[in-house]
């Protein structure tokens, strides 16, 4: 077992943790010893058996606020933690070659890759869609919190006593199967359409229909966290008919939206967030306004635009599509 103090973003500056980072940066220290973090004040975080644990749900919901604040740290989370795989890290794993390799099967990945359907495109993507909740919960979608661990499937959160994990180990194939195991649905997709709920979408095909830049606004409810979200995605169609996320020379995401809230046992409240991001070499961008434990977004109103600047064919320069909900 590992256990890491998180100090406040302050003691940054201070001029002894100042040298005492740079120093662990330059000679790639071993995550085996406690290391300062750039983040807001938290308590603690353990780590056991690839699952990372969090002592309250206090200290998990400051985790998230530090992750969506604190770029550097939403990039280089993981590292922290000497033997953690992340779902974001495993999904980062299955890509065309990938799913080649296992002839279109899923089943080798089903733990963090999922086939989509949206607006009759199948898309390849991740189980655990949440930007900030996908590096925190490990490669087989586990994350614990005081004494309850929480097993994460495309549609489903099921909880469970962590004295039932040899349970676990026996029905984490098929949950449905584990006696003693909660099944709260996340409230994005349906399993009937197969399409995903309040989704706001645009697509921009190019290449003879076979490449396209995506935008979104979509409003989540992962019952540990609820989010609305906005991304840009840069996706080619490949072997099996899917669309593979594809990295770019160039990929921005710009817009506002507006979301009410409301939030257990009695606060409400309405953020308007404009927002702003690009970077090189990514396949996605994606930015979230999320709050609490228990709660529901009520409404997200906006509008975002998507484009990228793909790698190949060299010559179609930026392209995109503005999304409104």
């Amino acid at each position: 077992m590992k256990k890491l103090h998180l100090f406040s973003f302050a003691a940054l500056f201070a001029a002894t943790m100042g040298i005492f980072f740079v120093a662990c940066q330059k000679d790639e220290v071993p995550t085996t010893k406690a290391n300062a973090l750039p983040s807001t004040p938290l308590k603690s975080v353990v780590i056991e058996n690839n699952i990372l644990k969090f002592s309250s749900k206090e200290d998990f919901n400051d985790v998230i606020k530090t992750l969506q604040e604190d770029k550097k740290e939403l990039e280089n989370f993981e590292k922290q933690f000497d033997g953690f795989v992340s779902a974001r890290q495993a999904f980062d794993k299955v890509d065309e070659e990938a799913l080649i390799k296992s002839g279109g099967s899923i089943e080798p990945y089903k733990h963090v890759a999922a086939i989509v359907t949206v607006k009759g495109d199948k898309h390849l993507d991740p189980v655990v869609d949440s930007k900030y909740l996908a590096i925190l919960v490990n490669n087989e979608g586990l994350i614990q919190i005081k004494n309850t661990v929480y097993k994460f499937t495309r549609n489903f959160v099921y909880e469970f006593d962590v004295d039932l994990m040899p349970q676990y180990e026996n029905s984490k194939n098929d949950m449905d199967r584990m006696q003693g195991a909660k099944k709260n649905p996340i409230t994005r997709s349906s399993d009937v359409k197969s399409e995903r709920w309040d989704l706001a979408q645009c697509d921009n095909y190019y290449d003879s229909q076979r490449r396209k830049v995506s935008t979104e606004i979509e409003n989540n409810s992962y019952v540990l966290i609820f989010e609305a979200k906005a991304r840009v995605i840069n996706r080619k169609k490949g072997s099996f008919g899917l669309w593979y996320r594809r990295y770019t020379d160039g990929i921005k995401l710009n817009g506002s939206f507006t979301v009410t809230y409301v939030e257990h046992p009695n606060t409400t409240g309405t953020v308007i967030k404009p927002f702003t991001d690009h970077s090189s070499w990514q396949a996605e961008i994606h930015v979230a306004v999320g709050w609490g434990l228990f709660g529901a977004i009520t409404n997200v109103t906006g509008t975002a635009t998507g484009e990228a600047d793909p790698e190949e064919p060299s010559n179609q320069g930026w392209l995109g599509c503005t999304v409104t909900k």
